[in-house]
């Protein structure tokens, strides 16, 4: 005979409150926290709606890390979570008298449901969202405090995933009261409607990683880049597919002026990735004098002056580069001497380099040997 265990008395409990939902609902305030994690998945799986929107009212947590559980909600689940938000919302009280503050739709803190209460209680507000509120939120009082709903988000052509649309449609109807933040941002259209309709509703200054995958014609790049302006603790940024306008070069030169000067206000950047564009040709100094912090740089098939490779070997952060992927760039015509002295700084930190594709001729390869020779 197999002999099982005997079910907990947590177990009992929790069994006996989902048996009768009004009685579980009118004890909630009353309810052990421990708890609380397994009622929620438990209630969650069963798509009891009235119960799940009276759990989001009491949660004595201050984050509900909802992108974690093991299924995807459907539409009735979420509704039932977001009508439960509306009543906090709507609360005179305001914030100040309930515990939650973040709803997080990533998927970033594994197994945390089955870990239960004791990690569940250390997520806090500096832990899901680092950096500093808004200037608007810093005059708010704590009754007028937002909700942070956090969540990746990705822009494409056509239709978009329903899941994040009806988050979008639902943060954007309830304005300053609560923030959308997305750390990690893809954008996959070249529509500058569907681009500025997601922006507007976004916390710019919450997105550390940005992909940009998607042919941008000049008029695009120019309405978007005010905004990448504001992505003030943007850490990634790949930009990719922006060719050049070849019956009007006098409108090249001015727009790729005008990127760069956006581009170079963000000084977080540790990584940035631009393949085939044409606005950096004589415009790498304007971009890269402020990013100090930048420790990858990958550039491919994109147009650049002599000059531009100087200033590269030259600039403050040659010195801690440790990824530089080189790939079909216009390079055979050029002195070797910037790519000596740029490898010569970058000797003590340098771990991958790519010379792919980009014509170098055999003195100018000479020519780096020994400075290839001392990147260990």
């Amino acid at each position: 005979m197999s002999h099982r265990p005997p079910p907990s008395l947590q177990y009992l409990a929790m069994q006996s409150l989902l048996s009768n939902q009004a009685l579980a609902i009118s004890v909630l305030e009353d309810l052990p926290v421990l708890l609380f994690p397994l009622l929620f998945v438990e209630v969650y799986a069963r798509a009891h709606t009235e119960m799940l929107k009276a759990l989001v009212q009491a949660w004595p947590f201050s984050c509900l890390p909802l992108g974690d559980l093991e299924e995807s909600p459907d539409m009735e689940t979420l509704n039932a979570v977001l009508a439960g938000l509306d009543l906090l919302l709507a609360k005179k009280e305001g914030p100040s008298r309930w515990k939650l503050q973040v709803l997080d739709l990533r998927n970033e803190h594994t197994k945390i449901w089955i870990q239960g209460y004791p990690s569940m209680a250390r997520i806090s507000y500096p832990d899901v969202l680092t950096d500093k509120p808004t200037e608007n939120c810093n005059s708010m009082t704590t009754e007028e405090q937002p909700l942070i709903l956090l969540m990746d988000l990705t822009i494409k052509h056509g239709t978009q995933d329903a899941f994040q649309g009806h988050m979008l449609q639902w943060a954007r109807e309830r304005g300053e009261r609560v923030q959308l933040c997305s750390r990690k941002l893809r954008i996959l259209s070249g529509s500058f409607s569907e681009i500025q309709k997601s922006l507007r509703v976004v916390r710019l200054e919450s997105i550390q990683e940005l992909k940009v995958n998607k042919f941008w014609h000049r008029e695009t790049m120019k309405k978007v880049a005010p905004y990448l302006s504001q992505m003030k603790n943007l850490r990634i940024l790949q930009f990719s597919s922006m060719r050049l306008n070849v019956t009007c070069r006098h409108k090249n030169f001015s727009y790729s002026y005008k990127y760069a000067v956006h581009l170079a206000q963000l000084h977080h950047l540790q990584e940035l990735h631009v393949h085939d564009v044409f606005f950096l040709y004589g415009q790498l100094p304007t971009i890269l004098r402020n990013l100090t912090l930048l420790k990858t740089l990958s550039l491919i098939s994109c147009p650049l002056k002599e000059a531009d490779l100087w200033f590269l070997s030259q600039c403050p952060c040659s010195r801690q580069f440790k990824h530089l992927p080189l790939r079909s760039l216009p390079l055979g015509n050029f002195s070797p001497e910037p790519l000596r002295v740029l490898l010569e700084h970058a000797a003590g930190t340098l771990e991958t380099l790519a010379l792919e594709d980009c014509a170098i001729t055999d003195s100018q390869l000479l020519c780096m040997l020994p400075a290839l020779s001392q990147c260990s």
